[in-house]
């Protein structure tokens, strides 16, 4: 059987919130369409978070975040090129997998985990200073949990934050399958190095 991706291009990005970051994201632009895949893509990684329509599955591996979409993955906290070659590779090779494998896996169609205001609460500065709009961390971190509010409003927490603090909220709200929007600055604002699989 033919792999689903032929060909694919990579690009490291600063890490937009934060840019004293020694590590990157990784843009991965895939040459095919997987959006069909995406249900046993889910069934294959453990602990994984996937709502069908959605469009996105979140995996993390160690210490990154991994996001499958239709033509495209990110991947979080990557050292330099040949970490980020690594990876981009094992991570085409799995999908390249999964389609071998797919007359064999039981597709899954919702995949996530629960989380109230006091989790996202616990990793909040607990400043209580209203930068967000709500009075209180506790107010904000309930908004964040209803998706009513972005966790990026916290502006403590993106200047002056612990990067693993951060790395652990956002990996958090990934699996319960809440948004943190965009991780990686829009085309043309940086000048990240681009690569090919």
């Amino acid at each position: 059987m033919a792999m689903r991706v032929q060909n694919y291009n990579f690009k490291l990005v600063n890490i937009e919130c934060l840019p004293t970051s020694v590590n990157f994201n990784v843009l991965v632009k895939l040459d095919t369409d997987i959006e069909d895949l995406l249900p046993y893509i889910a069934a294959r990684l453990p602990g994984c978070t996937y709502i069908h329509g959605s469009k996105v599955v979140n995996y993390q591996q160690k210490y990154h975040i991994i996001t499958f979409r239709p033509r495209e993955l990110t991947i979080t906290r990557v050292k330099g090129k040949d970490e980020a070659r690594h990876i981009c590779k094992s991570y085409v090779d799995f999908i390249n997998d999964t389609e071998r494998l797919r007359p064999e896996i039981e597709p899954v169609y919702m995949k996530k985990v629960e989380i109230g205001p006091l989790d996202v609460f616990k990793l909040l500065p607990g400043t209580n200073c209203g930068e967000c709009g709500y009075p209180t961390c506790l107010a904000f971190a309930a908004r964040v949990v209803k998706s009513e509010a972005s966790v990026r409003r916290c502006v403590p927490l993106f200047t002056d934050g612990n990067p693993d603090a951060i790395h652990a909220l956002v990996l958090m709200l990934h699996k319960a399958g809440i948004s943190t929007e965009e991780e990686f600055p829009e085309e043309g604002k940086n000048n990240g190095v681009m690569c090919h699989g």
